[in-house]
């Protein structure tokens, strides 16, 4: 019996207007990944690597074709997938809990319900003392690591995106990473 996709990716395009001229970033893209798969997207600087996953993200809007996930077509950002950005996507003037709230602040739900989630979170990734520091006030690898560790996103089974190559580590040591998030035993991955 055939495994059907939880991703799947039909004739997708991308083409942006700059300056009034198309620019096409991504050119009828077919690709299905199944639950639990680990899938590499490679491809030359420019070729339209991180427009395709942000539109797989519902972050970007395709201009043809489609995207759906679970047999749902993607319309708008969804709960269940995380974006880890190649760099640290962080606001300079909230403390790290703050930046770790935020994604539950902009989906409208209660920042106080969430609370000893986020706590728990920080102190999995060793920066619970660091909860009220703004990023500024961090060394470059607790900022690096919080910028890699996604607040509030997943609530199920998550479908992670990764746009980072690396992840800090203490010690000032970086690595591949393809952790799952706390508590997920299963989750799928385009890095």
């Amino acid at each position: 019996m055939a495994m059907s996709n939880l991703i799947d990716a039909q004739n997708v395009r991308k083409i942006y207007d700059q300056d009034d001229v198309p620019v096409e970033a991504v050119s009828m893209v077919n690709f299905g990944v199944r639950a639990g798969e680990f899938v590499s997207i490679l491809g030359p600087s420019g070729c339209g690597k991180s427009t395709l996953l942000m539109m797989v993200a519902g972050l970007e809007s395709s201009t043809g074709g489609s995207i759906s996930i679970g047999g749902a077509t993607i319309q708008k950002p969804r709960q269940n997938v995380s974006v880890v950005f190649q760099d640290a996507v962080l606001l300079p003037w909230k403390s790290v809990l703050e930046n770790t709230l935020f994604p539950v602040h902009i989906q409208g739900r209660s920042v106080d319900a969430y609370r000893d989630r986020a706590q728990r979170l920080l102190d999995s990734v060793g920066l619970r003392d660091f909860a009220d520091k703004r990023p500024h006030q961090q060394s470059g690898n607790r900022y690096c690591r919080k910028g890699k560790e996604c607040p509030g996103d997943s609530y199920g089974k998550p479908i992670g995106i990764k746009r980072c190559k690396t992840k800090c580590r203490d010690g000032g040591r970086c690595e591949r990473e393809t952790d799952r998030p706390p508590g997920h035993t299963k989750w799928t991955a385009l890095p």
